[in-house]
């Protein structure tokens, strides 16, 4: 069998059936009916149709014990969890998994059966898939391509990853020269400081998140615009949440380093620590979300690219915030 990519719409790769019975038929007719098709391949559900469009389903075990004279109509079930044929693949294995259904029908936008998404024939290809890509995205996303393990040049393999790391030292010398703009307020209220590492890694650890999590809609090829948006606009929920729990923590913590500071400083660090933190992981997050897309407008791969540009913007930003808004506060 050659398996779709997860990406592949469904009229593309759906599995015709003959499982069906129409619905004006009686269940004693509709067993005959199945009787006559000689199917072959096992099936648990039945699909009921009228004129070729569906209108119901019916499970095989249903079907059995039902009252041979009652009618298919009034024994079948009318809310059937179906995808439409512009629908993806990626989505339909989702929803099987979601339902822990066996198969869901296909059907056209005008609700014309075209055939079934039988889980047993994809999900063996989910899972060779989804770990080959998860594999090669993080790899990617750290500016290091799988197929260089084929290299076997030492300076190949140095010329091919050194400019990721290059990127990932022009951030951290932007950091420093930003650092040194703001000495006054780290000599004035030196418990900043220590909190440097935590800021950096927490923007770092979101906008990774971000990344990773855009990388994943823009793979989706076949979704649509109406769900991408939507998943975009949660995903800024989702920072929102992330940016004000990580500031409130860090802020109650910071109180322990102020603990029994007696020159106003105790009220002054958890103000600017929350306030720089949320700001900054936000911020990051939404570095995260939108460089891929920038990237992908360039005709860069973002799969590539994106993570070390993150990493990069991410500790410029959170830096910048994070003594900014010191300097706001203190002077």
């Amino acid at each position: 069998m050659v398996y779709q990519e997860r990406s592949e719409v469904l009229k593309n790769c759906v599995t015709k059936t003959n499982a069906t019975v129409l619905i004006d038929q009686t269940i004693a007719q509709a067993l005959v009916t199945l009787q006559k098709k000689n199917i072959q391949k096992p099936f648990l559900y039945i699909y009921v149709v009228q004129e070729g469009y569906l209108k119901g389903v019916l499970p095989m075990r249903q079907l059995i014990l039902a009252n041979p004279e009652s009618s298919v109509e009034s024994v079948m079930k009318r809310s059937v969890i179906s995808m439409k044929e512009d629908e993806t693949l990626g989505e339909a294995i989702d929803i099987l998994e979601q339902n822990k259904l066996l198969a869901v029908p296909v059907t056209s936008d005008k609700g014309y059966f075209l055939g079934i998404i039988d889980f047993e024939l994809h999900i063996e290809h989910k899972i060779d898939v989804d770990q080959a890509h998860q594999k090669t995205n993080i790899f990617q996303m750290i500016g290091y391509h799988l197929n260089q393990k084929k290299q076997t040049g030492t300076f190949q393999n140095f010329s091919l990853r050194m400019p990721w790391i290059f990127g990932n030292m022009i951030g951290g010398l932007f950091c420093a020269l930003i650092s040194q703009f703001y000495t006054d307020v780290l000599s004035k209220m030196i418990v900043l400081a220590f909190f440097i590492p935590l800021v950096l890694t927490l923007s770092e650890s979101v906008s990774t998140q971000s990344l990773a999590e855009t990388l994943f809609l823009l793979d989706q090829k076949g979704r649509k615009k109406g769900i991408l948006k939507s998943r975009i606009f949660k995903e800024l929920r989702v920072l929102l949440l992330l940016a004000v729990t990580s500031a409130v923590v860090t802020g109650i913590i910071s109180l322990f380093f102020e603990m029994g500071n007696t020159s106003g400083a105790t009220i002054l660090t958890p103000i600017i620590i929350t306030t720089s933190i949320s700001i900054s992981i936000f911020c990051s997050g939404i570095v995260g979300t939108l460089i891929p897309f920038v990237l992908q407008k360039m005709k860069k791969d973002p799969k590539v690219a994106g993570g070390p540009l993150t990493l990069m913007f991410a500790d410029i930003i959170s830096t910048f915030i994070y003594l900014s808004t010191g300097y706001m506060v203190l002077f």
